[in-house]
């Protein structure tokens, strides 16, 4: 699962929208209101690490463009905050990826959009 990260890193540079975006596997959302990168990553680290106290994650690591969350919510699904494009005024990128097609990952990406939102700058 970890060339999740760089079909991630991927995926980012294609899907730069606030909407959602579904594909088999996939949900990719956009998060607001981070002011740099730094800020970003800071931010994503301490919300997947909030999530992963009440939720399932089996190992989070913060790296230079983001935050990665493996096996969130169930052994094939990943999550990462992508923050690349936040310091030329973009929007970091929540993208949730499940080997299994059949799931709903949508309620893992909205559970980690609320935890974004409710946490802003805290």
């Amino acid at each position: 699962m970890r060339t999740f990260v760089a079909i991630a890193v991927a995926a980012t540079a294609a899907v730069m929208t606030a909407a959602p975006s579904y594909a088999a596997g996939w949900e990719i959302r956009g998060l607001l209101n981070s002011t740099s990168t730094a800020d970003c990553i800071s931010r994503a680290y301490r919300i997947l690490n909030n999530y992963s106290r009440v939720y399932s994650v089996g190992e989070l690591q913060r790296g230079s463009i983001g935050v990665y969350a493996y096996q969130t919510d169930h052994p094939e699904r990943d999550v990462t905050i992508q923050c690349t494009a936040v310091d030329t005024g973009g929007q970091a990128l929540l993208i949730v990826h499940d080997t299994r097609n059949d799931t709903d990952i949508a309620a893992t990406a909205e559970r980690i959009v609320q935890y974004w939102d409710a946490n802003a700058g805290k």
